[in-house]
């Protein structure tokens, strides 16, 4: 069985959630297909519908073509859907004495997801906003790897499941870093006027040198000419391996 969760409008015909049985694989624009006719929303070549298999957004993987297999969670979700329920905000900010102190009074007045990224740990603002997404939906069903979704983001970043590490590579060295909010779009806004109150917020483009990020994770030239996406393919590369961290159970 394959699970299929519908989200906003998407789900009016259909369903919150369908299971929908097949044999060996399905690609994803043959799945979509299934639901044609029973919600005008509902078709392949739709480009308002976003995809995610198993928490990776399609466009990362083999778009449309992306193959589904037994146990797999697909979602869609309407774009403008999607757009309203997590708003992502990303912004240079020089160094501060006290940040750390600061974020955690403002994570304390707001419900906004914060969190402070070394700059050679982020390839670009899709990879932010895939990263926060993996990170939201980890929190709405209960598989965050930390105790704190400030902290599983940091791991997916950084793309590991010990947090000591993670806080190593890809926390706060005292240098200029990328501050990250995202949330409810009620308590993102709430969190930036007092973030605009206490710090310089410079408008975000990546810093970091491509051959630093390769080198610290790893990534070959091979792996990087063989990636078909809407992304660039370090960020695919990156968010899809995030992906595939998993909560440790007890």
């Amino acid at each position: 069985m394959v699970k299929v969760k519908l989200l906003g409008s998407l789900a009016k015909g259909v369903g919150r959630e369908v299971d929908i049985k097949i044999e060996g694989e399905i690609k994803v624009r043959d799945l979509i297909e299934k639901f044609r006719g029973k919600n005008r929303e509902l078709y392949p070549e739709n480009p308002n519908i976003i995809v995610l298999v198993n928490g990776i957004e399609i466009g990362v993987l083999n778009k449309l073509d992306t193959t589904i297999k037994n146990e797999d969670e697909v979602i869609l979700l309407p774009a403008a859907h999607g757009g309203a329920e997590v708003h992502v905000r990303a912004y240079l900010v020089e160094p501060h004495p006290n940040i750390l102190d600061e974020l955690n009074e403002i994570r304390k007045k707001t419900n906004a997801i914060v969190q402070i990224v070394d700059p050679s740990c982020v390839a670009s603002l899709d990879h932010i906003r895939l990263i926060a997404f993996q990170t939201w939906e980890a929190m709405k069903n209960d598989e965050l790897m930390a105790e704190k979704p400030e902290i599983d983001l940091l791991m997916r970043f950084a793309l590991t499941d010990q947090i000591n590490l993670a806080i190593e590579r890809c926390g706060y060295k005292g240098l200029k870093s990328i501050l990250i909010v995202f949330g409810l779009k009620k308590d993102v806004e709430k969190a930036e006027v007092i973030l605009k109150k206490e710090f310089k917020l410079n408008p975000f483009h990546p810093i970091a040198d491509s051959k630093e990020i390769l080198e610290m994770f790893e990534i070959e030239r091979k792996e990087l000419e063989s990636v078909s996406s809407d992304y660039d393919p370090i960020t695919s590369i990156l968010v899809e391996r995030a992906s595939l961290l998993k909560p440790k159970r007890d």
